[in-house]
């Protein structure tokens, strides 16, 4: 079954909105199934076992480096991640940087694989990172539900949006 993996931070956040593409994938029979994570190197790991059946990642760019379970302390005492990046206990370093690196990772395990940014970051800020992202696979936390849809559905070709749009119509006629 193709699968469309979500990678953002803040999953119970965007819980409505995941629950809500879960449902249309399903009531559309797309035959998708939706996977979310919010922990990026956990992400990266499923994606290293299953990326034959992802087809689509939705990928948060502003993302903590670090998880607390990441961590580790020194002989001496240090708190440092396994990344071996240094970092007091209760900083996080949350920056734009971890969503691009996980960007780079899954494109050396398939070059060919779409990604879509779901972020808060503009579209320039993520290509002065050397990333090459068009208007198709690039979407703001900001845009409507109707837009998100319809950027799933030119990247991977459902009809998540003509759905949305049917439902909307009827609801609008009772």
């Amino acid at each position: 079954m193709p699968e469309i993996l979500v990678i953002e931070d803040q999953c119970k956040r965007f819980q409505t909105i995941l629950d809500m593409l879960a449902d249309m994938l399903e009531e559309t029979q797309s035959g998708y199934s939706l996977i979310r994570q919010s922990n990026w190197s956990k992400a990266l790991e499923i994606y290293a076992e299953r990326h034959k059946e992802i087809k689509l990642v939705i990928l948060d760019v502003r993302m903590p480096a670090v998880y607390k379970d990441e961590m580790e302390r020194t002989p001496d005492g240090k708190l440092v991640p396994r990344l071996g990046i240094d970092r007091d206990e209760k900083q996080f370093n949350y920056g734009r940087t971890t969503g691009l690196e996980v960007y780079r990772r899954i494109k050396e395990i398939d070059g060919d694989q779409e990604i879509l940014f779901w972020t808060v970051l503009r579209i320039k800020e993520i290509i002065d990172e050397g990333i090459p992202v068009d208007d198709q696979h690039y979407m703001g936390k900001d845009s409507d539900y109707a837009a998100f849809l319809e950027s799933i559905d030119k990247i991977i070709g459902t009809e998540l949006f003509d759905y949305y749009n049917d439902i909307m119509l009827d609801e609008g006629q009772e």
